[in-house]
């Protein structure tokens, strides 16, 4: 019995390894959006690229500084983790973040999640403190029983993740009904984590009733755009000043950036910070994107996410 699941999972990881690899040499020179979207009606095809995310994201964002690996000293952003400390001003449940900022996110990663974790630690256990980082947060999509209908932008804040969260959903107790893989990066090791990844994506693989990828592609039917449609627009409407930040406006996201943008119609000015020799380009894609006449600024301080 033990020689046969030790087969599964090295048939499971030698798999793994394989889409990795295939993805990854179709996507040479384009994001993975891209590869995504021309296989938009190829199911089997972009079930793999949910996964291949999911996978990578779940092993990426376990390595930390003890791993010793060039390139690798944190597996959460310092940035990140800045800008929120800043923001907290309670973790009790409902959280209070300063200003009620919306924030609208094209990344898969769980950086938010992560570096919430770390005001939650003493409160919570460590298999329920992603599943409450995720409900305080108000990430929208967030757990799979927890929805946008319980966010009132107007007194509160929120994260919405335009592509979904790159992880899993698991079975676990009546109560949750779904867990996000997440916990587990939020207080298990490297080994396991990478044991765990392996093992859903197998289950994923051959059998997608027992895990859920959490992916939800922008594009989709039953994406965060068409899924949240309302609810997207009445956040967008409560925004006065946008700062947008490392993001290069890609073509695939023209359409869904310009529809985000037309809903926010209160906003009276937008910072954009990047490196400088990309401010004439960036700002050239915003405007043709944002259509109103606003105030723009540039910045190119990328070491910090600013608080307003």
């Amino acid at each position: 019995m033990v020689l046969e699941l030790v087969k599964r999972a090295f048939l499971w990881l030698l798999i793994c390894l394989q889409d990795w690899r295939e993805i990854a040499e179709e996507c040479r020179g384009i994001p993975i959006d891209t590869y995504a979207i021309e296989n938009k009606d190829q199911p089997k095809v972009l079930a793999k690229i949910k996964n291949v995310i999911s996978s990578y994201f779940l092993v990426e964002q376990s390595i930390n500084h003890s791993s010793n690996l060039v390139g690798y000293d944190s597996k959460i952003s310092p940035r990140i983790r800045n800008f929120l400390s800043q923001l907290i001003k309670s973790v009790d449940s409902p959280t209070q973040l300063f200003n009620n900022p919306i924030i609208f996110s094209w990344n898969y990663d769980n950086q938010f999640e992560l570096s919430f974790c770390k005001h939650i630690e003493s409160i919570y256990a460590n298999e329920h403190k992603f599943h409450y980082a995720l409900k305080l947060l108000n990430v929208i999509p967030g757990n799979e029983n927890t929805g946008a209908n319980s966010v009132n932008t107007e007194d509160t804040h929120t994260i919405i993740k335009l592509n979904g969260s790159a992880g899993y959903l698991v079975p676990n107790d009546s109560y949750r009904k779904w867990n996000h893989y997440g916990q587990y990066l939020a207080y298990q090791n490297l080994e396991k984590i990478i044991l765990r990844a392996i093992r859903y994506y197998g289950i994923l693989k051959y059998s997608n009733s027992a895990v859920k990828n959490y992916i939800k592609f922008a594009f989709e039917k039953e994406g965060t755009i068409n899924t949240y449609n309302d609810f997207i627009k009445s956040a967008a409407s409560k925004v006065e000043r946008l700062v947008i930040m490392g993001y290069s406006f890609p073509s695939d996201n023209n359409q869904i950036d310009s529809e985000v943008f037309k809903n926010m119609i209160n906003i009276k000015e937008a910072i954009l910070i990047d490196l400088p020799e990309r401010e004439s380009v960036l700002l050239e894609r915003f405007k043709n994107r944002m259509k109103k006449d606003i105030a723009i600024r540039f910045s190119s301080n990328v070491g910090e996410i600013p608080v307003y």
